[in-house]
């Protein structure tokens, strides 16, 4: 059953094929912050961020009308968010040497008595740990809520292998995360 925002990112959708502009203001404004995030980690450079997500929105706006089922405009949306980001990530020669550093993450106040700073800290360095595949699948799965059909068309993988990166990647968080909290007792 779909919630009230894929059918609200549905009928904007058949808006904006029908030439709609306020429309597809719309859809930018509903799925702008998300996506910016999402690249974000991707690329760890703030100014490259901005310059993918211009690109993304520029594709969408001209590609939107082949877009054959508009139920899957928010994978389409990342896999456009990624291509973009992997090709800039390529141009810029930074494949391998992708940091985490410069990332904002929302924190939880300090009134939050289950959650601190040093927690905040060892799930950045958990994830630092992770290679780029396990950490996108980590990141479009918890964070975006994608499901593995849905990650595996955005990554271009098998659903099989969006499992398997799941799986491994959610035990080594576990074991990074353990080997942190016990260096800190």
């Amino acid at each position: 059953m779909k919630n009230s925002e894929e059918i609200y990112t549905e009928l904007l959708t058949i808006q904006c094929r029908r030439g709609d502009n306020g429309a597809f203001m719309k859809l930018v404004r509903l799925y702008q912050q998300r996506l910016f995030f999402y690249i974000r980690r991707m690329t760890g450079n703030e100014d490259d961020t901005w310059d993918i997500l211009q690109q993304t929105w520029l594709v969408v706006f001209q590609e939107l009308k082949k877009l054959r089922d508009v139920s899957r405009f928010v994978p389409w949306l990342y896999r456009i968010a990624r291509n973009r980001a992997i090709s800039q990530i390529r141009a810029d020669k930074r494949q391998e040497t992708i940091s985490l550093d410069d990332l904002e993450i929302d924190v939880p106040d300090e009134t939050d008595d289950d959650f601190d700073q040093w927690e905040a800290e060892e799930i950045r360095t958990a994830l630092d740990t992770l290679s780029d595949p396990h950490r996108e699948v980590l990141t479009l799965y918890f964070l975006e809520d994608f499901t593995i059909d849905e990650i595996a068309n955005i990554t271009d993988s098998p659903p099989g292998t969006v499992k398997s990166r799941l799986h491994y990647a959610k035990k080594a968080m576990k074991k990074a995360i353990k080997r942190g909290w016990l260096t800190h007792e």
